[in-house]
């Protein structure tokens, strides 16, 4: 942590990036530290690769950009909440190309991001990480930093559900309601507010529905947001209606994105390891919680050969 510190105090103006497709602990995590360096007088520039969702588009960005820009501008860039370079996407190279570079990041199943990674697989999520660092550097955790932590614990533990949620976790998030986080504006917006094309999204899962043994799937296909006249909406963000089916410990919903071309979001129960699945076929992420891109082949294809792999590898994937 010292080292990040030292880099960070050291650094005029600084690049914020997260992952594609960002969740409540990216961009949560982002907005903290975009508030927290305001209060060290750094110049701070965010990075997204698209605007953002409309459940998640509730924080003000400041110097907000969609495209590389002068790379020469900035001292440092941070990627919070990444596991992978990969996930950077579009901003992959352009992440790579700085001289100064840190990670700082909780999932166990990782690569190497940046110049130092900073990482804690313990924390619940990275907002608890970038809590413990702006505690460590003194710095005033004001209404907004409260917020947008609240928002990346809140998100990553499923309200407090998932087995990823200890003592700690409560133990900040008091912390935080303390220090003024709105927690009444983060919940309606994170999870009461939704889209038109998220409920029609939620229509086509629900006719899609595929019970196999204690695994559930289902598919989102180009041919049916056409059919109801619809953009693509992240699976992610749908999958997460399928929890609590009674008998079911593994739940994967299949987004095709292109010909020949499927990500997928995999959730499980607390007995089951579905980031073995996920890393198997190019993804990753937390034991309950995971996903994987491009996936080459079609919604069947991807439907037989994931199963055929859970099938055969149920010893591995299921905790003892």
């Amino acid at each position: 942590m010292d080292k990040v510190i030292e880099l960070i105090k050291k650094s005029e103006s600084i690049a914020l990036f997260s992952h594609t497709k960002p969740d409540p602990d990216a961009i949560g995590s982002v907005g903290a530290l975009q508030y927290a360096l305001k209060q060290l007088n750094k110049k701070v520039t965010v990075f997204f690769e698209d605007k953002l969702t409309l459940n998640l588009d509730f924080f003000k960005f400041e110097n907000l950009e969609f495209a590389p820009q002068d790379i020469k501008k900035f001292d440092l860039a941070i990627a919070l909440d990444v596991a992978d370079i990969k996930l950077l996407n579009k901003f992959e190279k352009y992440f790579s190309s700085f001289k100064n570079s840190i990670c700082i990041d909780h999932h166990l199943m990782r690569g190497k991001v940046s110049k130092l990674d900073f990482v804690n697989t313990s924390a619940c999520a990275t907002a608890e990480i970038l809590f413990d660092l702006l505690m460590k550097m003194n710095l005033k955790i004001t209404s907004q930093i409260a917020s947008c932590l609240y928002t990346g614990i809140a998100g990553d533990t499923g309200r407090f559900l998932h087995n990823n949620t200890n003592a700690r976790s409560f133990e900040i998030a008091k912390i935080l309601v303390d220090n003024g986080a709105k927690i009444n504006y983060i919940n309606n917006n994170l999870f009461k507010k939704t889209t038109k094309e998220m409920a029609l999204g939620m229509k086509i899962l629900l006719n899609n529905l595929d019970f196999r043994n204690d695994v559930l799937f289902s598919s989102l296909s180009l041919k049916e947001y056409r059919k109801e006249k619809i953009k693509p909406v992240a699976s992610s963000e749908l999958i997460g209606f399928l929890a609590g089916i009674e008998n079911i410990n593994i739940i994967i919903v299949f987004n095709e994105k292109g010909k020949n071309e499927i990500n997928a979001s995999l959730r499980s129960t607390e007995n089951y390891d579905i980031s073995i699945v996920a890393k198997h076929f190019g993804g990753g992420g937390h034991k309950q919680a995971s996903g994987l891109q491009n996936f080459k082949g079609n919604l069947n294809q991807a439907k037989e050969q994931i199963y055929d792999f859970i099938i055969k590898n149920i010893d591995k994937i299921k905790i003892k």
